[in-house]
């Protein structure tokens, strides 16, 4: 394994990371030693056995004097105005960093346990600096999902991190890491990310089955070799680690971006034509009653409830943006029939088959019956609806039904105009390539959208072993690059159009 510890920190890192902190913060004020020596006074396994606690806690959880004084250091040499703190514990440490932050600074803490949140209320709300702190009370990995959702929503005034400290459970932390450095907007590009590294911390407690008095306390070691080997292979990181304080930055690249569309010419013309033409509004009133029902779900109950197979989210939908571009495409391609692998609720299938002529055909593949009924009612309202069949079940399957249908029914068989791809990233170059390489699956002249947005209509899988949060989710930009890269070593693409506006990569093949 890779040792942290002897890896060469190059000179474009932050001074922060190399371990030398130019500026001293300020001294520890009373009312974060007040709060301190409350817990350290407190009964917590009393606490645990009233059931007052979720776990059987401990006053070493809170941050030690000197981890204070590292995270003070830390917010003052970043100049951060903007810190996120996954799993605060009561909040000293939540404290100690928000009386540095200037006077418009904050400090958004994850907490799993109300209990901690509110334990010594009347200490913590006596400072001037508690009121710079925003809870955030639920399991880390959900409440992470809604600050990313805050930032989906926020239309521009969302204002990224410049600090985060991660100390929660090991089992985790990976996760927890990758969201925050994957996501783009969450972290401003200089951000420092620590991330605790000391083991018996911060770890849910499991009876024995055999003795009710005895608790097994995992030490996370697994968890933490792994992390650390993760971020010393992957050489997209500056790091340097000091008293279980994993602090880690972004290397400076002199390259635009990694994706590799970014190398892409964007915007290549189609027609000469196209450009006169304008996409249409919706003008469909039932289109926007539709996404304002997508928009109202609770998709989390319905999930829990067993309603969708997947744990979905209103932000699967297509936006404006995105419908508008779709029309576009349909009319400037004079596309009449459509394939949509991933179609969600139906809320793109409906403003492209208005676009449509008549007799135009979608047929749209989704692998949840429940996303397919979603809506129905205004669906069967809607004067194109007749235009939408339906392919239910996994894609792959379906597409593989399609390839046979056009290989055996060759003479009779219609080819698509117009594919769009917005289904997981995992498989999406595995669907590319069923059509891009089946004869007679596409006309001559058909187009292909392929989604190329991080972290939007991934799968959700359970976690296995001992942790908080129930559901691990990736971003697919791993898949999203090797499909960039598989893409520029075709011959036969004619025109590429790159629109970082709505995410969307249109290929045409050389005819």
């Amino acid at each position: 394994m890779m040792e942290l510890r002897r890896q060469s920190i190059s000179s474009q890192a932050p001074e922060v990371i190399k371990g030398i902190y130019k500026l001293t913060a300020p001294q520890e004020q009373d009312d974060v030693i007040a709060l301190r020596r409350a817990v350290d006074n407190a009964d917590w396994s009393a606490f645990f056995a009233e059931r007052k606690t979720r776990t059987l806690a401990s006053a070493s959880w809170s941050a030690s004097e000197e981890r204070c004084e590292q995270l003070r250091s830390l917010c003052v040499s970043t100049g951060a105005k903007r810190v996120l703190e996954i799993g605060s514990f009561v909040g000293v440490s939540a404290l100690s960093m928000a009386q540095v932050l200037p006077d418009n600074g904050e400090v958004v803490t994850l907490e799993i346990d109300p209990f901690a949140v509110d334990f010594a209320l009347d200490i913590k709300s006596e400072s001037a600096a508690f009121w710079k702190i925003n809870h955030m009370i639920g399991p880390a990995w959900e409440t992470l999902q809604s600050l990313v959702q805050q930032m989906e929503e926020a239309d521009g005034a969302w204002q990224p991190f410049d600090l985060a400290v991660i100390d929660a459970d090991k089992a985790g932390m990976m996760e927890y890491f990758q969201i925050l450095t994957e996501i783009p907007g969450m972290m401003t590009d200089n951000c420092v990310i620590c991330v605790d590294v000391k083991l018996f911390k911060g770890q849910l407690s499991t009876q024995k089955a055999d003795k009710n008095e005895s608790w097994l306390i995992s030490s996370g070691q697994s968890q933490i070799d792994a992390f650390r080997e993760f971020v010393a292979a992957s050489g997209d990181f500056e790091f340097h680690e000091h008293a279980g304080l994993l602090q880690i930055c972004k290397k400076l690249s002199l390259t635009m971006a990694k994706n590799p569309f970014a190398s892409f010419r964007n915007c290549y013309s189609h027609k000469s034509g196209d450009a006169n033409w304008a996409a249409p509004q919706e003008g469909l009133t039932l289109i926007s009653e539709l996404r304002k029902e997508v928009n109202t779900a609770d998709w989390a109950r319905l999930y829990e409830d067993g309603c969708t197979k997947v744990l979905a989210s209103a932000s699967w939908s297509s936006s404006e943006e995105r419908c508008e571009k779709l029309q576009a495409l349909c009319k400037s391609s004079g596309a009449k029939r459509i394939l949509e692998i991933g179609s969600f609720c139906g809320v793109a299938s409906l403003v492209m088959a208005e676009a449509l002529p008549d007799g135009g055909q979608i047929l749209s593949l989704e692998i949840d019956p429940f996303l397919v009924n979603f809506g129905q009612e205004i669906k069967r309202n809607c004067h194109v609806s007749h235009k939408i069949s339906h392919m239910v079940g996994p894609a792959q399957e379906s597409l593989q039904t399609l390839v046979r249908q056009a290989e055996e029914q060759a003479e009779t068989w219609t080819p698509f105009d117009l594919v769009v791809i917005d289904a997981d990233k995992t498989l999406m170059m595995e669907y590319f390539r069923m059509l891009w390489g089946t004869p007679g699956m596409l006309t001559p002249s058909a187009r292909v959208c392929v989604d190329v947005v991080p972290f939007r209509c991934q799968l959700f899988a359970r976690y296995v072993k001992g942790k908080i949060d129930d559901f691990i989710i990736k971003s697919g930009q791993e898949s999203i690059d090797e499909f960039g890269i598989f893409v520029k070593s075709l011959s036969d693409v004619a025109s590429m159009d790159v629109s970082r506006e709505n995410g969307l990569v249109v290929l045409q093949r050389s005819q």
